[in-house]
């Protein structure tokens, strides 16, 4: 091939390498325009969502985004943080200068994933949890505006001058005080008697407040008292309690109730007034019962229906609800411990109030139930264990009520008697049979510590089933053992279940009022036809307190215990 030859196909390879490069470099070009483009379209349809997204935020949570996210080289835009790698966290503790605790915030996705995420001041934030912060804060904001409307028509409804007239006798004779104090949901039943609260009143027992210095009317007078359904509407009523008289003149004659002994008890236990060792007025007792009976019973208790229910207690005085599983009222003489719904102590009869309500402390019973084994009788009369085995314990109750009174204690975790299932019908009834035997040592002296065995009550006792005594005959230590009282508590004292074993003669006949007794009989029968203990219904325990048949029934097994064996 000569030269010429060669030079044209050279030259033709060239045009046509060149030709194809050009159609390269324009597809390119072509190309980048294009996917600009299409990038400068997707970051505007970006920025458009994230902004309507820091709306929604900011209307959901209350964070308001700032106006820039500053940087050491460069100035970010709210509207590009996404673009950014930013990401919302909710922080679980207070971190300093991105927020407090609960609060959502807007971090960079590096800062939390290797520092607020694995060290726990913070978790990623769902879009559930965002939409579940909105609808709450939209039904916090219609709950306020709903009982603003509420408060407001109800204070137009009232007006000025609502005025609440109460009747109740007098503690005492002459006296100022009431037999029963006056509490909010007794403000509440008398303004619902005179059609002052309708339906649609959303008013509730903690928002009346009594202008006292307890909370409570417990003086006769005029009262002022107000009814705080909303903090930016006041509305203010009077509560004027009067002197209820009562009738005395069935006290003429009353000589057959001074030898009625049995009555007299009654009526002492009732008031709870000690029936022994001490000079009792037959006449006041009489007059305080036939005043207690013009009081509702529920007030005289110191109970209301709801309440009794879930056996939980309102104080007006603290404002808040407490339950007999974390907090029990403390006696500031005795220092026993005693349930929320009762104003005296069941052991010394010293007045209780919402000041003496405290948490509950470990006890002795639940001591007693976690001992070791090896522990047997202690030094102090709080924790003399009788008796220990792998079900049960057996001790010396801390604070008794009778010449020999025991508590039989479940070994394990046993709250009340709510937590007996039938599987523990055994174990109770093995309880009560090995009661039985310890009773029958500690008479004849070969069991229990020097002071039990010393008391007066129990060498008594002891005098009579060894012929000691000139009363004519020999006593058996069974017929004694038999008048045994067993029971439970509910709710109970302390903080873990104790069945009550108890032998005449009774010094305090507190712990058997109702409906807070259960008698060992009733247990046993709840256990083996409905598998559990059922607790007493509201109008059970009106009934019983109307008719006591349970007390009556202990209050006679003592007074024959007493005349029988000359105590």
């Amino acid at each position: 091939m000569n030269v010429t030859g060669r030079r044209g196909i050279r030259q033709g390879v060239r045009g046509s390498l060149g030709r194809l490069f050009s159609n390269i470099l324009l597809i390119a070009i072509i190309w980048f325009q294009n996917v600009r483009a299409i990038r400068s379209d997707k970051i505007a349809t970006k920025n458009l969502l994230l902004s309507s997204t820091f709306r929604d935020q900011e209307t959901a949570v209350g964070f308001v985004a700032p106006p820039t996210f500053t940087n050491n080289t460069r100035s970010i835009s709210p509207l590009n943080a996404k673009r950014w790698t930013y990401t919302k966290v909710t922080l679980l503790k207070d971190t300093p200068n991105v927020g407090k605790q609960g609060e959502v915030a807007i971090v960079n996705k590096n800062y939390a994933f290797n520092y607020l995420v694995p060290f726990g001041f913070a978790r990623y934030t769902t879009r559930a949890e965002l939409v579940g912060i909105a609808l709450d804060k939209d039904y916090k904001e219609a709950l306020v505006n709903v009982r603003r409307a509420s408060a407001m028509h109800l204070k137009a409804r009232l007006g000025n001058d609502t005025v609440l007239h109460f009747k109740t006798p007098a503690q005492e004779a002459g006296s100022e005080n009431l037999i029963a104090p006056l509490l909010p949901i007794h403000i509440i039943s008398k303004m619902r008697e005179q059609k002052l609260l309708l339906a649609v009143d959303m008013l509730r027992e903690q928002d009346v407040k009594i202008l006292t210095e307890g909370g409570v009317i417990s003086t006769f007078g005029v009262h002022k008292v107000l009814l705080n359904v909303d903090p930016e509407v006041e509305i203010e009523i009077t509560a004027n309690v009067e002197e209820q008289p009562v009738d005395t003149s069935f006290i003429k004659d009353h000589g057959k109730y001074n030898t009625d002994e049995r009555h007299v008890k009654m009526v002492a236990i009732r008031l709870n007034t000690p029936a022994f060792g001490l000079k009792v007025s037959y006449k006041m007792l009489l007059l305080q019962r036939l005043a207690s009976e013009s009081v509702s019973k529920w007030a005289w208790m110191g109970l209301d229906r709801g309440v009794c229910k879930r056996f939980s207690h309102h104080s007006a005085q603290r404002g808040k609800y407490y339950t007999n599983k974390f907090y029990m009222k403390k006696c500031s003489v005795c220092s026993s411990w005693n349930n929320l719904v009762v104003t005296q102590c069941v052991h010394c009869l010293t007045q209780l109030g919402d000041s003496d309500i405290r948490l509950r402390t470990v006890d002795p019973l639940c001591l007693t139930a976690n001992a070791r084994k090896q522990e047997t009788e202690s030094s102090t009369m709080d924790y003399v264990i009788l008796h220990r085995c792998f079900d049960f314990t057996i001790m010396i109750q801390p604070h008794p009520s009778a010449a020999i009174h025991l508590s039989a204690v479940p070994n394990g975790t046993f709250y009340d008697i709510k937590n007996f299932r039938k599987t523990h019908i055994p174990m109770i009834t093995k309880m009560k049979t090995r009661c039985d035997a310890i009773l029958r040592h500690i008479l004849t002296g070969n069991a229990g510590p020097d002071f039990l065995k010393n008391s007066v009550d129990v060498t008594h006792l002891r005098g009579l089933t060894q012929g000691e005594n000139n009363v004519g005959t020999k006593s058996n230590v069974n017929d004694i053992i038999s008048h045994a009282i067993y029971g439970f508590n509910y709710p109970h004292s302390f903080s873990h279940v104790g069945m009550h074993v108890i032998l005449p003669p009774i010094k305090c006949f507190s712990i058997f009022k109702s409906p807070f007794f259960y008698p060992l009989s009733k247990v046993l029968s709840d256990l083996e036809h409905l598998s559990q203990v059922k607790p007493y219904t509201t109008d059970e325990a009106t009934q019983l307190y109307e008719n006591d048949i349970i007390m009556e029934d202990i209050v006679d097994i003592d007074t024959t215990f007493r005349s029988k064996y000359g105590l």
